[in-house]
Order: structure tokens, then sequence, then C-alpha cells
């Protein structure tokens, strides 16, 4: 067993490297390589299963947490993962180390959780009960044409009516709003804050 270390945002972190024996890890299985794991669970043994998912559960959850970003959506990655690696547990390729098979399933698994988050529609800042204050912090974060164009119209005021009012053409002052609109759903979306 050897020592490495290396360095995240600063932080000194010592990893230890090397076997594991396999009896300290779970002592349900006395099994000394991960080929005799695989061949158990698929005649049958739940012990050697238990054995699989023990020996590979943090460096499961590790890589899903690094590739989706937040722990329930780790845990979900994970849970999936040795869903997947059991019923595809034939094709790890018998006498291959099953951690980096495990770890491609993990990998297929969380790209697709990312997918599947990018398909759906973000949540609407009405989800969230906005304040008084919020709203005001975030009209009076935006920009002064655009704020007067957002609250004239709000108002009543057609774009054309602003438009001749104003000197400029009915298309800036929709754009106006419009760029009024999206700045102040993002600042409500962050809490209010400009």
């Amino acid at each position: 067993m050897f020592e490495t270390s290396w360095r995240r945002n600063g932080v000194r972190i010592k990893s230890w490297v090397g076997e594991m024996d396999q009896e300290a890890v779970s002592p349900m299985v006395g099994a000394t390589n991960d080929a005799s794991l695989v061949a158990r669970t698929q005649s049958g043994d739940e012990t050697a299963w238990k054995a699989i998912v023990e020996l590979h559960w943090m460096r499961v959850w590790s890589l899903s947490r690094i590739i989706v970003r937040d722990q329930q959506g780790a845990e979900e990655v994970a849970q999936e993962t040795f869903r997947v690696a059991r019923e595809r547990l034939g094709a790890s390729g018998g006498d291959a180390a099953l951690c980096p098979w495990i770890q491609a399933v993990c990998r297929e698994r969380a790209l697709d959780e990312l997918r599947r988050r990018a398909r759906q529609p973000r949540q609407a800042a009405e989800d969230r009960p906005v304040d008084r204050p919020d709203v005001e912090r975030a009209i009076g974060a935006l920009e002064q044409e655009d704020r007067e164009a957002l609250l004239m119209t709000e108002a009543g005021s057609t774009p054309e009516d602003l438009a001749a009012a104003l000197g400029v053409p009915a298309p800036m002052i929709r754009s106006r709003c419009a760029r009024a609109r999206a700045g102040l759903l993002e600042a409500l979306q962050r809490g209010g804050a400009p």
C-alpha cells in the first residue's frame, strides 16, 4: 500500500491507494478477486452481490457526484448503476477488473441523468413566493431605460405611444421591455438580489 496526495481547492488531500483485503472490507465474502465475486453472483449468491456493491459503492457514488453535482442525484445514479450492473453482470468481461466496468456504467447513467435534466423545463419563478421588496429591488437593478419602458407599458402605454413620446422606434421600446422582463425574472429567480 502506498500513499498519494494531491491538492483540491488549496487543501492537501491524502489517499491510501493499493490492494485492499476484501475480508476486512466485507466479512460476508471470502473471495479474493472480482471474477470470483461475479461468478458467485451469477450462480445466485446474494452475499457476493452485496459484497460487490459494498466494495464499489463509494467509487460509484463519488463519480456520479462529480458528474451530476448534487447528492440526491448522485444517490439515484449510483442506485441505477448497480441495478443496470446486476442486469448486465455477465457482460463485464469475466476476468477483467470489475471496477472500471462498473464506473463506465456509472458514467453512462450520470450522463443520461444530465441529459434528462436538460430536457426538463426550468423551475419557474412562480414556484417560489415573491415578496414586494424582492420585486422592488429587482426592478431597481434594471437599466433606467429598460425600467422606464417596462413600467410605462405595464401602466397601460402602448409601445407606439412611448416610442412617439421618446422619439425612438417602437421596436426599440419592445426590445427594452423584453430585456427588462428577462432581467426581472432572472433577479427574482436568484431571490431578488441584483
